[in-house]
């Protein structure tokens, strides 16, 4: 009975010790279970981070891309403000500024008049010039053709068109140049008015 008695006080103080060694055991595999929990956690952040770095990578690619592709598209693609189809003999003038020409109309025997055509560009433009055909078309030879560079898309670019007949109120090519000049003088110098 002694030895009972010895076994039960022994159980009873071992007890608590087994308690609390069965908890530590539980708490550490539960530890060791986060553990994994956060290894795996940390291969998907590197994962999805490596996916990001790749997908950041190909963004700065396409925007690279775009951005080459619209440069060439913005020198490929130049404003052609004036492209009309001009007969041989006809007066022409090809200025820093402005295109015109004197079109003898259709049938200059019957007509005896005179179309005048102009194209003015008083911001600017890279080249006027005379862009001949292959091979002539309707009696026309070529264009006359004012050519303005390097506009970003959406950006406004003005210019100004007219013309006159020779049998109403502008009689001579000469005039029509007169009448270009002045126009384009009133355009980069517009009339000011002021009231006190």
């Amino acid at each position: 009975m002694q030895a009972q008695i010895l076994r039960l006080q022994l159980h009873d103080e071992v007890q608590p010790a087994v308690t609390q060694l069965q908890e530590v055991e539980r708490q550490t595999q539960s530890i060791h279970e986060q553990e994994e929990n956060i290894l795996k956690a940390e291969g998907n952040i590197k994962s999805q981070e490596s996916a990001i770095s790749e997908s950041e990578k190909t963004l700065a690619s396409l925007k690279e891309a775009v951005s080459k592709a619209q440069e060439q598209l913005e020198k490929a693609l130049p404003v052609i403000a004036e492209a009309r189809a001009l007969k041989t003999k006809m007066a022409k003038t090809f200025a820093k500024d402005y295109v015109s020409y004197a079109d003898p109309t259709d049938n200059i025997e019957v007509n005896n008049s005179q179309v005048y055509v102009g194209v003015l560009f008083p911001y600017g433009v890279d080249n006027t010039y005379y862009q001949l055909f292959d091979k002539k078309h309707d009696g026309a030879t070529g264009h006359a053709l004012g050519l303005k560079r390097g506009l970003k898309n959406g950006e406004k670019y003005s210019y100004y068109f007219g013309a006159a007949w020779s049998k109403y109120d502008v009689r001579s090519y000469t005039e029509w140049q007169i009448r270009i000049k002045d126009y384009l003088d009133a355009l980069r110098n517009p009339l000011k008015v002021s009231s006190n």
